[in-house]
């Protein structure tokens, strides 16, 4: 049997995620049993078991290595566009797979993104603050103020659950008052969690949408 990360658990590994892959360009995810991946490769369960716990972290492995670390691996301001490139050119190229991953069951799909994507853009999003800061350092609150605090009226994210949460507790105090937050891209599970937390940090809700799976809020400072 492979050793873990060995270079013949990788192959292993691999073969594992294009099974689950080709399964998913025409099976909800949800109707993929184990069984089906190991036949599609012709491979033992207990070769599955020995790398995965569940077809659940077999997901998370391919999302964590075809789309979270390439994306996050030595990121930059000065590479960001070719980031986004990349990521949407690995999407494009497995099309079929990626359309059907986000029409996954609420469960499914929060709890495979938001157990690596939700850290791995907190940390993103520190590193992003520290390069930030070492550009432009403003001590005196009044230059604060006039550099960005309280100066838009709309302010919009269109991202995980998980990032708009703690994203609400901060954002106002760049809003001038009677400005527009608006928050996109969130699975219906976490609607409520994102309500308390618009709520709890001083925003109106104005409007909630619905569509499918998914919600979006406008919220009024």
């Amino acid at each position: 049997m492979c050793q873990q990360d060995s270079p013949c658990a990788i192959k292993t590994k691999k073969k594992l995620a294009g099974a689950l892959k080709e399964l998913m360009k025409t099976i909800a995810f949800d109707k993929i049993t184990i069984s089906d991946i190991t036949e599609k490769c012709g491979m033992h369960r207990q070769t599955f078991y020995y790398h995965f716990q569940d077809r659940y972290e077999l997901l998370d492995w391919i999302f964590l290595n075809e789309i979270i670390e390439p994306f996050t691996t030595d990121f930059s301001f000065e590479n960001i566009s070719e980031k986004f490139d990349n990521l949407f050119e690995t999407m494009q190229g497995d099309k079929k797979f990626y359309q059907n991953a986000l029409k996954t069951n609420g469960d499914d799909l929060t709890r495979y993104i938001s157990r690596i994507a939700s850290n791995q853009f907190k940390e993103l999003y520190l590193y992003l603050s520290r390069e930030s800061s070492k550009v432009n350092v403003l001590e005196d609150d009044d230059l604060c103020v006039k550099a960005g605090f309280e100066r838009f009226d709309v302010i919009v994210a269109n991202i995980l659950a998980d990032i708009i949460i703690p994203l609400s507790k901060v954002v106002s105090k760049y809003m001038r008052k009677g400005a527009l937050f608006i928050s996109s891209g969130i699975i219906n599970t976490k609607e409520k969690a994102v309500e308390e937390a618009l709520i709890e940090n001083g925003f109106e809700i104005v409007e909630v949408l619905h569509m499918n799976d998914w919600v979006s809020f406008v919220a009024r400072k």
